[in-house]
This record gives structure tokens, C-alpha cells and sequence, in this order.
């Protein structure tokens, strides 16, 4: 069995790294672990005191469809957030926050321009009578349903419409912390010549929730998108678009296809079944287990891919897998960070770990994971900061 420690070091490069390099064998997480750093200030960023100061979800789109490397001057990073806190009148003061002094909306949006992304980067939501408001918003007659949001591309091998996964929630009774339940897959087409912050969308109606043999529950995708085109700066493109999707309690995760003029047509979209690429989805075969419901598939300048991920979706350690293709088989799992904040109190939990090749170094993977409590509506109000990304890196220097 294959351990290979050089392979993380290779991981950090993404489109620039060395192709080539030799491999050797460990089995030590500690070796592997000397390669991360925390990123304080890409987690200062989000470490705020008015306005919009806390999010879970965070993909970043390039908006000029570049995946795989940092923006010039004129480029402009789309970040989308699930649920999201706003402070309605000035600032958080000394830790403390009244229940009728923040709101939850269920997504917002950031955007961060040029080469220096961090001290750009601003929030926006909708507001209606003066308060915050859902961006995405789905187009039913039932007003208790809303839009989380999954990963997103610029489609510039083919029509270059931006588009973004969404998923339809509905709150629901429950004794337990979860008391909602997904409802369908969404894809939101926003037009090329629709501008920042994107009041005009289409609603895509997708199949892409269904059972699978074996398994509890359905599958859902739109965790992770690897758009493997040359347009999109790939180191070795084949011109396909993957998308992730996982199941169940076991996370199990799953992959699907298509070519990007087809990407808006579910018909024309291929599932991986373990051995070829079918149309029938319900033979989906996994690609490996304890996933999470947000992740990553990076492509390596060395022709190989790179996962990221929480492992089993809320446990405090991120993962990394890497393969030599968009499906596997990938080489075992390697714990690479284990989140501190879990240690502070014991519902706080670690969550939807995932790398941003679009806001690395060019010597490093940049990757964020979300941090939340078991008793939200309690901490938050004597700790407004908890709920928000943090960032690590995992750096040659």
C-alpha cells in the first residue's frame, strides 16, 4: 500500500508545481502535518464586527472562468456563502450580541478584486423594508423554502454563463440539531452579461437527488466541481466538467461528467459506475468514503488530482487523497490538519473542508473548513466570531 508524503508536498503547487518529482513512502501524519500552516489573514478576513461577521458554505469562483490561477488587477473572485449573520445596527462590542441584534439570511455573496484580494473583499445581500435579505431565492409558491449553495464555475469552454448549485431546504420539527431537510438539486444559470450581485438568475430544475441501491437516504451533487478544461487553465485538460455528489451518513462520495456545451442538458450528463461513464445515475459506484457535503478536486501540474475534504463530513480532521484521475482509484487518506477550535468547547464543531486553487500562491493550496456549535442560538451571542471559515496552507517554503 502506497503512502506517499512527497505527493502533499506536490499537492500545494497545483498549476505550478514541478511535474516528475520522485515519491517515497511514509506513514507518518506528524511528517505530513510539518507542511501546514494556519493562514491568518485570509482568516482575518472573515473576522469581523459589523455588517455581515459570520458564514458557513464559502466556494470561490474566479469570474474570468481561470480556476487554477490568481487573479491580475481587473479579476474579480466570487465567494457564495450558505447561511449568514448581519449585525443591523453598528458593531459587535465586547463579545456580546442581543437576539434582536443580528439576522440570519440563508445565502449572501462576497467579491474580492485584483491582487490583493483580502483588503478587497466586500459582502452583499438583498434588503426588503430595511432588513437583510436571501439572495437566491427558488421560484416555488412556498415561502419557507430556501437556497443553500454548493460550488459554482465560470463555463467558459462554453456559453460562459456563471453557474452555481442550490439546494431547496426546508426547516422541519425535530428533537435533534439538523431540523431541516433537503428537498431537490438546483442550478442557477446566470447570464455572461449579468453583473455582480446577480438579481437576475435562472432556475435550472435538475434530477440530480436520487436513491442509490444500498443506501440510505439520496444522493445529491454539486459538493465539488473540477472543471478540467484548457480554457479554465488546467495543467492536462480532457475537456469535461466532473461534479461530486455524496450520500448518506456515510458521505460516500460519487462523480458525474459532461461536456460544457452540454452542462445545462441533464440528459447528456454521464455518471461514473466503477468502470466507464453510463447515463443511468442509479449505478453510481463511490469513489471513497467519510466524505463531506462541501470538498474539493484539484488538478496537479503533474497530471495528477488532489481531494479535500472533512473527514465524515463534522470531525476535526481534514483529509487529502490524491489519484491520477478524476475518479480514482485514489491513494488512502492522509490527515493533514486537525481543527483546534473543536477543543475550546465541546459543541463546537469542525466542518466542510476544502481547498481554493484560484486564491493560492502560486507555491501554495489554500484550504478553508467552517466552524460551528451544537447550541448556535446560545454561543452566538457571547461569541459573535465563532461561526465563520477558517483558513490553512500547505506551503514548499
Amino acid at each position: 500500500m502506497f503512502q506517499k508524503l512527497i505527493l502533499f508536498c506536490i499537492v500545494i503547487l497545483l498549476a505550478s508545481c514541478k511535474p516528475n518529482i520522485d515519491i517515497e513512502k511514509t506513514n507518518s501524519t506528524s511528517q505530513v502535518e510539518s507542511f501546514i500552516q494556519q493562514d491568518a489573514e485570509w482568516t482575518n478576513a472573515f473576522l469581523r464586527d459589523e455588517n455581515v461577521f459570520g458564514v458557513d458554505g464559502i466556494f470561490s469562483i474566479p469570474l474570468n472562468g481561470k480556476e487554477f490561477s490568481k487573479p491580475s488587477a481587473k479579476d474579480s473572485i466570487l465567494f457564495v456563502f450558505s447561511d449568514s449573520l448581519i449585525k443591523l445596527k453598528g458593531k459587535i462590542k465586547d463579545n456580546k450580541l442581543g437576539n434582536d441584534e443580528y439576522k440570519m439570511i440563508h445565502n449572501s455573496l462576497g467579491i474580492a478584486t485584483g491582487e490583493d484580494l483580502i483588503n478587497s473583499l466586500k459582502f452583499d445581500y438583498k434588503s426588503e423594508n430595511g432588513m437583510p435579505k436571501t439572495v437566491f431565492e427558488p421560484n416555488d409558491e412556498n415561502k419557507e423554502h430556501y437556497y443553500w449553495l454548493g460550488d459554482g464555475f465560470v463555463n467558459t469552454a462554453g456559453d460562459s454563463a456563471l453557474y452555481i448549485f442550490a439546494y431547496k431546504i426546508i426547516d422541519v420539527e425535530t428533537e435533534g440539531f439538523f431540523s431541516f431537510e433537503q428537498l431537490s438539486v438546483d442550478i442557477l444559470k446566470i447570464d455572461k452579461h449579468e453583473r455582480y450581485p446577480f438579481s437576475n438568475y435562472e432556475i435550472i430544475k435538475t434530477d440530480l437527488m436520487f436513491p442509490v441501491a444500498g443506501y440510505m437516504g439520496q444522493a445529491t451533487f454539486g459538493n465539488a466541481i473540477l472543471v478540467n478544461t484548457n480554457e479554465a487553465g488546467a495543467p492536462h485538460p480532457d475537456g469535461y466538467i466532473y461534479i461530486y455528489g455524496t450520500i448518506g451518513f456515510e458521505k460516500d462520495l460519487f462523480a458525474a461528467r459532461v461536456l460544457p456545451n452540454d452542462f445545462d442538458k441533464m440528459s447528456a450528463w454521464k455518471y461514473w459506475d466503477g468502470k466507464s461513464w453510463v447515463s443511468e445515475k442509479e449505478n453510481v459506484k463511490k469513489l471513497v468514503s467519510n466524505t463531506s457535503n462541501e470538498m474539493s478536486v484539484s488538478p496537479l501540474q503533474n497530471g495528477q488530482f488532489v481531494l479535500v475534504y472533512q473527514h465524515a463530513g463534522m470531525e476535526p480532521s481534514v483529509v487529502m487523497q490524491l489519484s491520477k484521475s478524476p475518479v480514482g482509484p485514489f491513494y488512502p487518506p492522509k490527515t493533514i490538519y486537525h481543527c483546534p477550535e473543536v477543543l475550546e468547547d465541546k459543541d463546537f464543531f469542525a466542518y466542510n473542508a476544502k481547498g481554493h486553487p484560484s486564491i493560492s500562491s502560486p507555491d501554495s493550496l489554500l484550504i478553508s473548513y467552517n466552524v460551528n456549535s451544537f447550541d448556535f442560538f446560545v454561543d452566538v451571542l457571547t461569541k459573535p466570531n465563532l461561526y465563520r471559515p477558517r483558513f490553512i496552507k500547505i506551503s514548499l517554503d
